[in-house]
């Protein structure tokens, strides 16, 4: 039977909607014109070229469509915002120089440094969130894959050290967040069900984490099963850098054909620039 449903015109990509608003980024003599962003409460000033960050958030984007000429983001870090621009330019999220240079002269040091870098890559992917920019996000979390696969060599795969650390980062994570997902996959690998018993449920924060985990456990579970006649044989979680990076991307505001250039296993992410 032939399908009769009426077809919706497809909306224009954000690129395209942006070659309609040259005359906004350009003066009048063609020069690009910048934008002024206030970032943190020191209120340190950043002037960025308008297409370049039209070009990769929703929230600059909309802020010139407005005519605004400068923007206001008080409770962020300049820090951070800096290595959002640093990736703009070379399409990389790098944490910074001063966590990279950290000797890691024992154990210790090495999880410590370990640490820092997820934690900075977790507040990028946040920033991402604010600024509305997937692209952004997306490489964050695909650091983020690849941090975690470092810390299988030193026997801590699951970054997160304490409850509260636990609770802040999964309270900061919008619903449906690909972060949220990675962590409970994380979780599931590295700490197993008898680490969860002293949560404290009563916080709903922590409850919300547990309950899914535990439907993630199930679900892993259950398509390990598939096709053996008796569950017989342990049953291991997959791993998050086993999976197809794409799993924790969002691709939401990409064409119905878009193609991820990262598809694949965490061993063939590249670091060239992709957007």
């Amino acid at each position: 039977m032939w399908n009769t449903t009426p077809t919706t015109p497809t909306k224009p990509s954000r690129l395209a909607s942006i070659a309609m608003m040259k005359n906004t980024y350009m003066d009048s003599a063609g020069i690009p014109m910048k934008l002024i962003i206030v970032v943190g409460a020191d209120k340190v000033e950043f002037s960025v070229n308008k297409e370049q960050l039209c070009a990769q958030s929703a929230l600059f984007y909309c802020e010139v469509a407005r005519n605004e000429q400068s923007v206001v983001l008080e409770k962020e870090d300049p820090v951070l915002f800096t290595i959002f621009l640093n990736w703009l330019v070379i399409g990389e999220v790098k944490t910074r120089p001063e966590l990279v240079a950290v000797p890691a002269r024992t154990l210790n040091d090495l999880k410590a440094h370990y640490h820092a870098q997820w934690k900075q890559l977790c507040q990028c992917f946040a920033l991402g969130e604010v600024l509305q920019a997937p692209n952004f996000r997306n490489d964050a979390i695909d650091q983020l894959l690849i941090k975690a696969n470092e810390c299988l060599s030193i026997q801590s795969a699951f970054p997160i050290h304490t409850d509260q650390d636990l609770h802040d980062l999964y309270q900061a994570s919008q619903p449906h967040s690909c972060l949220k997902r990675l962590i409970v996959d994380l979780a599931v690998l590295n700490l197993g069900l008898p680490a969860f018993d002293n949560l404290d449920l009563a916080n709903p924060v922590l409850a919300e984490f547990f309950k899914d985990a535990m439907k993630e456990s199930c679900a892993q579970m259950r398509e390990r099963c598939l096709g053996v006649q008796a569950c017989d044989r342990d049953v291991w979680a997959v791993q998050p850098w086993d999976r197809d990076v794409c799993t924790y991307h969002d691709h939401s505001h990409e064409q119905a054909n878009f193609v991820c250039k990262r598809a694949g296993m965490i061993d063939r992410l590249v670091v060239t620039s992709l957007y």
